[in-house]
């Protein structure tokens, strides 16, 4: 229950919500436009459901992609330890998940394989007006050696009505596996804005807001990773009324290494709450997480990350901090940065802040001729921008940075 404290599902069981049992009518234009960016692989679903319309898969020596239905059908024994690890997860939504769920995702790659192009993953709202949620999974098995990058996108689009995505993300790293996750939630509104602000509005007004749907998210990741895999992960949150990302992984193989960079960008009412637990299980390894967060209005959010290292898991280097900027006076943000060490020979380092724009940045940029609007944002964006640096291909960590907004938007 500690775990559940600041986040109230109360808008989520109070919504009448049903479960789809179809896919609504999405054209490729639509589509297209709801997401960052439009990849020659995809899996595309609407609606919680499979769209082979919407879908491309070039063909991959050694890889298995598709949708989760069709692996079912075809009775793949892969699945049996990945949907085992769904329906006992301590986590009671990600239970719900493996309870429900219609369809989702599979990747499965066998030893020394690799993508060629990042596979994209992409649910989709349709305009749908009845309350709807859905449940879906995502499951990926890398064999040793095995190489992928993953780029998971939701998004909403207009005139949908209240929808809840509730995913829960399976993945599994043989040894030497790397794999790279791109998370992006655009529930809300999640962009900087340079415009309409003048030095007697409030801080507040130099963040825009869209009129959007009320999206509720709730996201689970379980990661096992055997000796010496590599993971990266990218968790961007630019709004929604409800998120919740929880994240389960285990080092289990000795020298595997975690690393994990994340972004929230709320606006108004919305809440994002990311709860991590990273536990070294294994000698020599190493983890690295970051998480930033920018706030305004009355935007709450909350973050607990938590490292755990075995009396086994000597040698473990890790880290895990959060840093938070605040908008608006009427913002709020609970950190807690935890470790949990039961060996006596680690490195391990946390900490968090919370603050506001330096008045001495802005008044030096102001001297130098430059307007208050475009140095607070020129100060937003350079704080948020380091969580975008690392993101690939660059046409996607281009996309992303535009809804940040910028100085360079106006030029």
């Amino acid at each position: 229950d500690e775990a559940w404290r600041l986040t109230n599902l109360a808008p989520i069981a109070e919504t009448p919500l049903l479960l789809s049992e179809a896919s609504g009518q999405i054209s490729e234009k639509q589509a297209k436009a709801a997401v960052s960016v439009w990849l020659p692989c995809r899996l595309v679903f609407v609606d919680g459901f499979f769209s082979k319309e919407l879908s491309a898969l070039p063909g991959s020596a050694g890889a298995r992609i598709g949708p989760l239905s069709e692996e079912i059908r075809r009775g793949a024994d892969a699945l049996a330890r990945p949907l085992k690890l769904a329906a006992e997860s301590r986590c009671g939504l990600s239970r719900l998940s493996a309870a429900l769920f219609r369809d989702g995702a599979y990747l499965g790659l066998e030893k020394k394989a690799s993508l060629a192009e990042p596979l994209q993953i992409a649910f989709l709202w349709s305009g749908a007006q009845a309350p709807r949620m859905s449940h879906p999974l995502v499951i990926a098995d890398l064999g040793p050696a095995a190489r992928a990058s993953i780029i998971e996108e939701s998004a909403v689009l207009s005139g949908a009505g209240p929808t809840w995505r509730n995913r829960t993300a399976v993945l599994r790293l043989a040894e030497d596996a790397q794999l790279d996750y791109c998370q992006i939630q655009t529930g809300g509104a999640g962009r900087i804005s340079t415009a309409g602000t003048s030095g007697k509005e409030p801080v507040s007004k130099t963040f825009s807001a869209s009129a959007g749907a009320r999206a509720f998210e709730t996201t689970a990741g379980l990661l096992r990773q055997a000796r010496g895999s590599r993971f990266h992960s990218h968790v961007l949150t630019f709004g929604g009324e409800l998120v919740r990302n929880d994240f389960d992984g285990a080092l289990e193989g000795e020298g595997a290494e975690c690393v994990m960079d994340g972004l929230y960008v709320v606006h108004g009412q919305e809440h994002v709450d990311n709860h991590t637990l990273i536990r070294h299980d294994a000698p020599h390894g190493t983890s690295r997480e970051l998480y930033k967060g920018v706030l305004d209005g009355s935007a709450q959010a909350a973050f607990r990350g938590i490292i755990e290292v075995a009396p086994q898991a000597q040698k473990t280097d890790a880290m895990v901090y959060n840093k938070n900027l605040l908008l608006s006076e009427r913002g709020w943000v609970n950190t807690k940065p935890e470790f949990r060490i039961f060996a006596n020979d680690v490195q391990c380092r946390h900490g968090s802040t919370i603050g506001r724009l330096s008045e001495d940045a802005l008044f030096y940029l102001r001297s130098r001729g430059i307007s208050e609007e475009r140095s607070r944002a020129f100060l937003i964006r350079a704080f948020a921008q380091e969580m975008l640096d690392s993101v690939k291909p660059d046409g996607l960590r281009a996309a992303l940075s535009r809804r940040l907004g910028g100085p360079e938007e106006d030029d």
